[in-house]
């Protein structure tokens, strides 16, 4: 009993110790890329917070057929993008890391990209 009582103790140390070591931040991207291709006047906007504390802020927009637009950063420790795609068309954005990173669009993709459809969205990335 004793020998159950002083483990459960230590235990309960262990964890309270865990708990309060300071969490490590994430390593930053040393490269993000973002490709945006979609018709008609589509908008993207784009905050990348660079492992500096700067926030970098991009706006892109498309017009007409077959539109591309590119954002590329550096040490970059995570981002948002809000985008708005018009009716009866579709947006797909294209998401590269090195190192490679996780997909913003979700796990298990082969390629990192996402057809958006029309209306306001957002996705994030990094920490």
């Amino acid at each position: 009993m004793k020998y159950l009582l002083s483990r459960g103790i230590i235990t309960a140390f262990a964890v309270a110790a865990a708990l309060s070591a300071p969490v490590q931040a994430a390593e930053p991207l040393k490269s993000v890329t973002l490709k945006f291709s979609g018709e008609k006047k589509w908008a993207a906007t784009c905050s990348l917070a660079k492992s500096n504390g700067k926030v970098k802020a991009f706006k892109k927009r498309g017009r007409g057929h077959r539109s591309n637009q590119v954002i590329a950063s550096r040490q970059i420790a995570g981002g948002e993008c809000a985008i708005t795609v018009p009716e009866g068309t579709t947006l797909v954005v294209s998401f590269n890391s090195r190192p490679p990173g996780s997909c913003p669009f979700g796990e298990g993709v082969k390629t990192c990209a996402k057809r958006f459809s029309a209306g306001e969205q957002s996705f994030r990335f990094g920490a």
